[in-house]
């Protein structure tokens, strides 16, 4: 008799450190755009790409590249989407970590602007 506890129990992974958090969160970020866009640089999922760069921003702002965090932002609220609260919504660790450590910066200050505007027509 097979014990069914024991086939269906999964396999305990160890749990990763932050920096393989973010090298992972990295990756499936542009395995995700790099899915959801035609060879012809046309985006079939939107909104889908935009949630990744959102991504691709944290993973850059936690490094400590702001340039590259406050851009990945910038593109994602820039696209075709269906949903800026979803996107607002997702966006809210990028601009929470920009606040935190880098809001004096005239790049990160105009950029949070930016996101408070969208908020602000969307309430």
């Amino acid at each position: 008799m097979i014990n069914a506890v024991a086939v269906f129990t999964p396999t305990p992974r160890p749990t990763p450190k932050p920096s393989d958090v973010g090298v992972l969160a990295d990756m499936y970020a542009r395995e995700v755009i790099k899915s959801s866009t035609e060879p012809n640089g046309v985006e079939r999922k939107p909104m889908r790409n935009a949630e990744a760069r959102i991504t691709l921003g944290v993973v850059a702002a936690r490094s400590g590249d702001v340039e590259a965090a406050v851009a990945y932002g910038r593109r994602a609220l820039e696209g075709d989407r269906h949903s800026l609260p979803s996107l607002l919504m997702c966006s809210r660790e990028l601009t929470g970590l920009l606040t935190k450590k880098h809001q004096r910066q005239p790049e990160v200050a105009a950029y949070l602007d930016e996101v408070r505007t969208l908020a602000h027509g969307v309430s």
